[in-house]
């Protein structure tokens, strides 16, 4: 019995031996390193489109002594958007720091009735582009960020009052003006890393210009001419977009 046992243990041996040998000269195979991990940090570039609305008021000052009035109108304006956005982004822990200029070509336009010491008149309005240049503070979770931001904003903007002569009235003219606005914008948004470097985000922003006075061209021989000046505009915009962006530099970790 002892000799069968040593004979199974020779055997046994005599075959692991060689197993083992070979085992040990084979490459110690590495794990693959760990992604790094996604990052906000970098530039950006990308476009956007959406839709704008507010409202212009057109207040009518008659600054004369018998009859001081100030005459408020108010025009609903509204109408789609749509450009671009370049921006940089560093991001500590959580925290994401931006700054971003975009511009947008836009048709945010409306009309309604004024009024003025003498009579009614047709105000029109139209905001035919936007841009901006803001400051962005996000917090990142994983392949989302949320994020305010706010700064400088700019609209260009055309306006028009009118009259069209229609029975009893037989007084018809028209003037018109355009003017870039300086003001400022605050809002808010998200952003998803959808794709490596590809990101798609949902924004919001109120856009408001002040008030800013204006004398309109007299275009008319009948109609007084104080009618065409001291014309207080204010406008505040609140613009909707969707936009997706393009990060450059290292693909983050998807």
């Amino acid at each position: 019995m002892r000799a069968f046992v040593q004979a199974v243990l020779l055997s046994a041996a005599s075959v692991a031996l060689p197993i083992m040998a070979n085992a040990a000269d084979l490459p110690i195979q590495k794990a693959p390193p760990a992604p790094p991990p996604l990052t906000w940090s970098g530039f950006y570039l990308g476009v956007h489109g959406g839709a704008g609305f507010g409202a212009k008021t057109f207040d009518y000052n008659d600054l004369s002594p018998a009859a001081p009035f100030r005459w408020d109108s108010s025009v609903s304006v509204n109408g789609p958007l749509g450009g671009g956005q370049i921006g940089l982004n560093w991001q500590a822990g959580w925290v994401v720091l931006g700054v971003e200029g975009e511009g947008s070509y836009a048709d945010i336009s409306g009309h309604g009735f004024c009024n003025t010491t003498v009579f009614f008149v047709n105000c029109s309005a139209r905001t035919s582009s936007l841009a901006a240049v803001t400051g962005h503070l996000g917090a990142a979770v994983d392949k989302a960020m949320v994020y305010v931001k706010g700064g400088a904003a700019w609209a260009r903007d055309s306006l028009t009052i009118a009259n069209v002569a229609m029975p009893p009235a037989t007084i018809a003219f028209s003037s018109s003006l355009s003017d870039t606005r300086v003001g400022w914008t605050l809002g808010m948004g998200v952003e998803y890393m959808l794709l490596p470097c590809w990101s798609l985000k949902l924004e919001y922003d109120y856009m408001d210009f002040g008030t800013k006075r204006y004398n309109f061209a007299s275009s008319s021989t009948i109609v007084p001419a104080e009618t065409f000046t001291n014309w207080d505009v204010s406008q505040r915009l609140h613009v909707m977009t969707i936009g997706i962006n393009y990060h450059l530099g290292d693909v983050p970790a998807y």
